[in-house]
């Protein structure tokens, strides 16, 4: 055997010797694509978890608002002078009390 003929059979031809390169580097390009993908996932659930604890955190600040408002309102209901004003929103008089209706006034006297 020649010394040519040994040296094409231990090294590939420089075509495949670059095609071999050009192919370890897609599949090291898709590795990281897909490692990316994968490693992102986590954080993403985690941003959507994030977005949604603060839409509820923000409702419940709401209704601790409203909560607020109507025990305070409530309070007022419990007195003697908020009752009356309650009945009287209502329609109630007390005793003696006579309801007047005025019929509306046109614009000439």
């Amino acid at each position: 055997m020649s010394s040519n003929q040994a040296a094409k059979n231990v090294a590939p031809p420089l075509r495949a010797r670059k095609l071999l390169s050009a192919l370890a580097i897609l599949l090291f390009c898709a590795l990281c694509t897909w490692l990316g993908l994968v490693a992102s996932a986590p954080y993403s659930s985690a941003k959507q978890w994030h977005e949604a604890n603060e839409r509820l955190y923000r409702q419940l600040q709401t209704l601790r608002l409203q909560n607020q408002r109507r025990e305070v309102e409530l309070q007022a209901l419990q007195t003697p002078a908020g009752i009356e004003r309650a009945a009287r929103e209502l329609g109630y008089l007390r005793p003696n009390e006579y309801l007047l209706r005025l019929p509306p006034t046109s614009g000439t006297p």
